[in-house]
């Protein structure tokens, strides 16, 4: 049965390198292409498909939500990451919220159709660069100033937080009570080992959490 590929990338080249190594493979056919998340969304919403090939560090057009929501709101299909992103936070990132596949865009054409095939059979593939990060993680080998893994939820929070919002004003875009939001900012913090919102604003830019304004 032939694998339905959604490829999700800005970047033209990208998506013509992409297309051309999976032209070649017996099993898979690009049924779309999207530009940015809205157009990713009107697509999976409403179409069968099987993979999602994406970069989610493109700003704006697609990032580490758009991986959440895709796991959230299709938890069956398959995701594969071909991103430059060299953020750790960010890639441990994507692996703490179930992608299991992930190669950056300097991986030769072998390892790209191997990581796509992988894909295909819901098998876990890692180039190089990302499993060092996931060694590192799992001895315990990653440096104290290194960011820790934050939920789906408090990174809505940070984000929040960063745009200058209350707790009574997350509670309600969120719809969650002020004592779980206050909750929330508590555990973040002491996860973070951060003392105060200001702190937390400054260590989200710092850290690629959040995009600094001046990244716009």
């Amino acid at each position: 049965m032939t694998k339905k590929v959604v490829l999700a990338d800005r970047q033209f080249l990208m998506r013509t390198g992409v297309k051309s190594i999976v032209h070649e493979l017996n099993g898979f056919e690009i049924v779309h292409e999207a530009l940015d998340e809205r157009d990713l969304f009107s697509y999976l919403d409403n179409y069968p498909f099987d993979i999602v090939i994406i970069d989610y560090h493109q700003g704006d057009d697609f990032s580490l939500r758009t991986l959440q929501r895709i796991k959230r709101e299709h938890p069956s299909k398959s995701i594969l990451v071909v991103s430059n992103d060299k953020n750790r936070y960010r890639i441990l990132g994507t692996i703490e919220q179930g992608v299991n596949n992930f190669v950056t865009k300097n991986c030769g054409e072998d390892e790209i159709r191997d990581a796509i095939i992988a894909t295909g059979k819901q098998e876990k593939f890692f180039c190089g660069t990302v499993l060092d990060y996931i060694v590192q993680r799992d001895e315990g080998e990653v440096s104290d100033c290194s960011p820790a893994v934050l939920s789906e939820r408090e990174l809505e929070i940070v984000e929040l937080v960063a745009q200058g919002m209350i707790s009574k004003q997350i509670a309600s875009k969120l719809h969650l009570s002020p004592h779980t939001v206050n909750t929330h900012r508590k555990n973040i913090l002491k996860k973070l080992e951060l003392n105060s919102s200001s702190e937390l604003i400054l260590y989200a830019f710092e850290n690629g959490i959040i995009e600094s304004p001046n990244n716009n």
